[in-house]
């Protein structure tokens, strides 16, 4: 599955006489494949929507795709050579000089940044993110928050000075859920960005449960998901604080089946 990335420029949405580049949204392979020989090195394996005015004579604007240059590794040696599939473990918006940039990290090759407006790309350093799957950006906090890379407990960390040298450091980390020992977690958690420091985390687990049938007990393999809410905030100017969202009931996490047909129920809340 791809990685798509959204960055707002609402400025120039809302201007009708502004030529330039609007909100766009980004498109990329995890995988990227070699570029046949020959062309200009843009590539479907990287698009972007952007929303823009077609020419100066047409006033209004919309959508257009763009074919974009890839990073500068798929063209090194040692990408191909290598015995593994190299895939982008990490991604996410970063506020550089000049602008926003597209953040990846790469295990095994290292950190790429893509600048939004020039479409060029520039090697970070040798390290990767300490995370795992997509970056949020609060503002409130001027923090970076996902999954770690370590343990995929959610974790914040400050990606405002980064160098070829110095990886970014993991400034804290909560572990919202303590599942059974018998709930295998059956492919990557999710991160959702609610806004104002507050995230939804969506785990996905199996288990085998005993139901009574004609003949007597029955194990079958469940397939469920377990969604957390978290919110937070600084105290004293300093640290960070975590909590369970507290709109509901402290602690709540909600227990999703995953029903026939790609339908939902939703069960009673795990204290």
């Amino acid at each position: 599955m791809p990685i798509s990335l959204f960055v707002p420029n609402a400025d120039v949405d809302d201007d009708e006489d502004d030529m330039g580049f609007g909100s766009s949204i980004f498109v990329m392979d995890r995988i990227l494949l070699k570029p046949e020989a020959g062309n200009d090195q843009r590539s479907n394996h990287f698009e972007a929507f952007i929303y823009r005015r077609p020419c100066a004579n047409r006033y209004f604007k919309s959508w257009h795709c763009h074919r974009l240059p890839l990073p500068p590794y798929i063209h090194e040696p040692s990408y191909w050579q290598a015995q593994t599939t190299h895939e982008i473990s990490s991604y996410g918006v970063v506020d550089g000089d000049g602008g926003s940039h597209i953040c990846i990290s790469v295990d095994g090759v290292g950190t790429y940044c893509f600048h939004v407006t020039n479409h060029t790309w520039e090697k970070v350093g040798e390290w990767t993110l300490p995370f795992r799957g997509k970056l949020e950006y609060v503002p409130e906090l001027k923090l970076w928050f996902g999954l770690s890379a370590r343990d995929q407990h959610l974790a914040a960390a400050d990606l405002s000075a980064m160098t070829m040298t110095s990886r970014p450091q993991i400034v804290d980390a909560w572990k919202e859920l303590e599942p059974p020992d018998e709930w295998k977690e059956c492919s990557d958690s999710q991160l959702v960005n609610l806004g104002s420091g507050r995230f939804c985390i969506a785990r996905f687990f199996q288990a085998v449960a005993t139901i009574d049938a004609d003949f007597g007990n029955k194990a079958i393999d469940k397939s469920f998901a377990v969604l957390t809410g978290r919110s937070g905030g600084r105290q004293d100017n300093r640290e960070v604080s975590k909590m369970h969202h507290r709109s509901l009931s402290e602690g709540l996490v909600f227990f999703v089946r995953m029903a026939s047909k790609r339908k939902f129920g939703m069960g009673n809340p795990i204290q």
